[in-house]
């Protein structure tokens, strides 16, 4: 008995006797279109669309893509990340890692960090690893250590994490407390022309906040410093438009680096000056002393020691 079909520009569906469906990415229907047109059997069809479905048990079968759907653990997912799976997986590119990232991510316990991760991650061209983990840098000062508390060693091979309560999750809030990672334009305005910029490795499910305000970082509670930056890395499955030649970072803007004015600043009006010192009195008469957030730091390093400090914030 012969298969029906119905092609479109991405996939192929097939049509089985016994009312079951296969869709196929249409780079890969070569061989299954060949077998319909031949009129061989449709158990000769079905063999050769198993081969080239649509249908992977991936990660223990925690995340699946089955008949043009992402599952995980049976459930259904939609989302900008599901949708270029899909789109990875119809034009027959490597799509595994991002499966990886989404089992990695939904094991994050804030929903927002699982809808914007991977949208950062897009506009700034950080890269996704096959494990499902993505690249990103960050600016430390020449001694390896952090800008912030000067006693968080940063050498390569270091995990650094601390708990996750610990770590600011306000997503209105730019700067606040816990680590923080991001895009190459970012590390270069921060300390501009001094220190070292380190690469670093973060499991996405370890991302506490994707701050509103586009400032090119994420607040991690966890992340691995793998090497030292010396030119742009590779982009596995993004592609930056206007690279720099030989791994120069060239702002956009054709600014010296620094952070740009404020686009929505006008004319500033006349202030009075006892009316403003007044308002600053009220303000200190009324203001309560912000506590400092103590962080309790884990260093782990590569001979599996570890080092436990605690830093005010």
């Amino acid at each position: 008995m012969s298969v029906s079909y119905i092609i479109t520009d991405n996939t192929v569906t097939l049509n089985y006797s016994d009312g079951e469906l296969d869709v196929l990415p249409i780079g890969r229907a070569g061989s299954v279109l060949e077998a319909i047109k031949a009129g061989l059997p449709e158990a000769e069809v079905r063999k050769r669309a198993s081969a080239a479905a649509l249908v992977c048990d991936y990660m223990n079968g925690t995340v699946k893509v089955e008949h043009g759907r992402v599952l995980y653990k049976g459930e259904e997912l939609h989302g900008f990340l599901v949708d270029k799976i899909l789109e990875f997986a119809n034009k027959g590119y490597p799509y595994k890692s991002l499966l990886a990232f989404l089992e990695r991510l939904m094991a994050n316990p804030s929903n927002r960090a699982i809808t914007e991760l991977y949208q950062f991650l897009e506009r700034g061209s950080l890269a996704i690893t096959d494990d499902g983990k993505f690249r990103a840098y960050k600016s430390i000062q020449p001694d390896w250590t952090d800008w912030h508390s000067g006693k968080c060693d940063n050498h390569i091979g270091n995990i650094l994490e601390m708990p996750r309560r610990c770590v600011d999750d306000n997503c209105n809030n730019g700067c606040s407390h816990g680590f923080h990672v991001g895009t190459l334009d970012y590390v270069h305005g921060f300390h501009p022309g001094t220190g070292i910029i380190v690469i670093v490795e973060v499991d996405p499910a370890d991302v506490v906040s994707v701050p509103v305000e586009d400032c090119g970082k994420v607040r991690v509670c966890k992340y691995k410093v793998v090497g030292k930056y010396t030119g742009p890395l590779p982009s596995y499955l993004h592609t930056n438009p206007d690279p720099a030649p030989d791994g120069d970072w060239v702002p956009q803007d054709g600014s010296d680096g620094g952070d740009p004015e404020d686009p929505d600043d006008g004319d500033d009006e006349e202030l009075d000056e006892d009316d403003l010192d007044n308002d600053l009195d009220q303000l200190r008469d009324h203001a309560v002393p912000e506590e400092p957030q103590t962080q309790h730091i884990t260093i782990t390093k590569p001979s599996g020691s570890q080092v436990f400090i605690t830093v005010n914030q």
